[in-house]
C-alpha cells in the first residue's frame, strides 16, 4: 500500500530525476528483487516476457514508492 510518508520533496524528486541517480539506502519492494538467476537464454526470455508483459499492461498497477501516482495526462 502506498504510504505518503514514503514521498520526498519535489526538491529532491527533480535532482533525482535530472541526475539519473536514486537516492541509496530504500529497500526495493517485496517481489521485485528476483529469487533466483537463471542462464542467459532463460534471462533472456524473462525479460521478452517482461517486456510484452508491460506493453500489453493498461498502466501502473501500483503508485510508485517515492514519486506517487502517475500524474494524469
Amino acid at each position: 500500500m502506498f504510504d505518503p510518508a514514503d514521498r520526498v520533496p519535489e526538491a529532491r524528486k527533480r535532482a533525482v530525476l535530472e541526475s539519473g541517480v536514486p537516492p541509496g539506502g530504500i529497500a526495493a519492494p517485496p517481489g521485485v528483487e528476483p529469487e533466483a538467476v537463471g542462464d542467459e537464454r532463460e534471462e533472456a526470455e524473462g525479460l521478452r516476457a517482461a517486456i510484452a508483459y508491460d506493453r500489453a499492461s493498461p498502466g501502473p498497477a501500483i503508485p510508485h514508492r517515492i514519486l506517487g501516482p502517475p500524474m494524469k495526462e
